[in-house]
């Protein structure tokens, strides 16, 4: 397999990826809810979103799961390597499956996306 996004799978990608510039990206998504004053702060300091987003237009899709779980899209692309690969989007969408972005972490190039 060797194929460009499609349309869905590009558009989760920008979503997600822009949960970075906001700190709506780890594991539970939202924020942390302080006391009872109910002010809010991100999970994480917001971080620069532009290097990844650069990079969306030029991904190739090389895997996708085969699990048959209508509710799983999971694909890998070309920078995709087995151990060197590590998650710096999770967080849920309004269907409640969880949207991960995986990220080579010595390249910084992004290497995968699931829905779950």
């Amino acid at each position: 397999m060797n194929r460009k996004l499609t349309k869905q799978e590009k558009q989760w990608l920008i979503r997600g990826l822009k949960w970075l510039e906001t700190g709506e990206h780890n594991l539970g998504g939202g924020k942390w809810t302080i006391g009872d004053t109910g002010v809010t702060k991100p999970l994480d300091p917001p971080k620069d979103a532009a290097p990844y987003l650069e990079q969306v237009d030029e991904l190739r899709v090389v895997h996708k799961c085969k699990c048959d779980n209508v509710d799983c899209h999971t694909i890998k692309f070309q920078h995709f390597e087995k151990g060197k690969c590590g998650v710096i989007i999770s967080n849920s969408i309004e269907d409640g499956r969880m949207l991960i972005i995986d990220v080579h972490r010595e390249t910084n190039l992004l290497a995968g996306l699931e829905i779950i």
